[in-house]
């Protein structure tokens, strides 16, 4: 039986909805992973963070690095590490923008690498953190804001 996307229901496609919003503002912290104007989050904990409160568990932490490894090395991390989990992710090919779906977290390259990840969110919108930025969305119809992707990688249900 072929798995399942988890973000399928309108119930928590809306999960996802809430969860993204409420994280909208919050301040980046590097590796950080705590909701608000007072917390601080990562690119990888805003993704880990926001499918947590729509209801969907990772089961185990995201790998956890420098914010300038990208800036010096050509080592994938991030890549490698979401494909070696095909029980809790689809990776989706051919990555296009017209391929995403809520839910799908996106990898882009940033520097030499793919060392940025970022969560498609209901309406189309692209939810993202970049150091000294707060939490926030662009379109996806924004080319700026897609113009870097290397991957996508769907949740699935269990």
């Amino acid at each position: 039986m072929p798995a399942t996307a988890y973000f399928t229901t309108s119930e928590r496609l809306a999960a996802l909805a809430a969860a993204g919003q409420a994280w909208l503002g919050t301040p980046f912290a590097h590796n950080g992973i705590v909701c608000g104007p007072r917390g601080g989050v990562s690119c990888h904990g805003l993704v880990v963070g926001v499918l947590a409160e729509a209801g969907w568990s990772l089961g185990e932490n995201f790998p956890t690095g420098q914010a300038g490894h990208a800036r010096h090395s050509r080592v994938e991390v991030i890549l490698p590490w979401l494909r070696a989990r095909p029980e809790k992710f689809a990776e989706i090919s051919p990555v296009a923008v017209g391929a995403l779906l809520p839910g799908d977290i996106t990898t882009h390259r940033l520097g030499l690498c793919s060392h940025h990840v970022a969560l498609v969110l209901p309406g189309a919108w692209l939810l993202e953190v970049w150091s000294g930025r707060v939490a926030g969305v662009r379109s996806l119809v924004d080319a700026d804001a897609t113009k870097r992707l290397t991957g996508i990688f769907r949740p699935l249900a269990s």
